[in-house]
């Protein structure tokens, strides 16, 4: 088939010069390097989260569930809430954590405590029970699923739980 006037070609793009004579390589590097100038901090979530967490670790011994819908940004968030003095609280929950210490975290949470915030991806949304001491849950991220978000908050909005759900 050939290109016709209402189809551009997309031959010989390879190696594209934009007017200014920039290649595309060179203005992607820039764009790259730039945005590892901006401070992990500045997000607006991230904000928004740490000053949530600071009020509510503040005034309650309640625990929450954060979830979030990538890896990349547990890792983020973990990295972020331990440098603000949370590390000692959190344990962790994603798809490349084994079976023991899924358990061994959901049953620190549970139990123990000191253990206030359990960061959590997908991996978390179904199967286990969270309610008996939990009733707070943040979505940094919404899932683009409907489904999916009805999953995660199903792990604190369960029968028998003593508190409404704070989601």
């Amino acid at each position: 088939e050939t290109p016709t006037d209402e189809t551009p070609s997309t031959e010989g793009l390879e190696g594209f010069v934009f007017e200014g004579g920039h290649a595309e390589e060179t203005l992607l590097l820039k764009l790259v390097d730039q945005a590892q100038k901006v401070a992990e901090e500045s997000e607006s979530k991230v904000q928004a989260l740490l000053k949530l967490l600071e009020r509510f670790m503040e005034h309650t011994q309640e625990k929450v569930v954060i979830f979030t819908e990538f890896r990349d940004t547990l890792d983020l968030l973990e990295r972020i809430l331990t440098k603000h003095g949370y590390g000692p609280m959190i344990v962790t929950y994603h798809g490349g954590t084994s079976p023991a210490d899924r358990d061994a975290n959901r049953r620190a949470f549970l139990l123990n405590p000191n253990i206030r915030i359990f960061l959590a991806t997908d991996a978390a949304s179904e199967g286990i029970n969270l309610h008996k001491s939990c009733n707070t849950l943040i979505h940094v991220e919404i899932p683009w699923n409907p489904n999916r978000y009805e999953q995660r908050n199903g792990r604190i909005d369960r029968y028998g739980q003593l508190s409404k759900p704070q989601i």
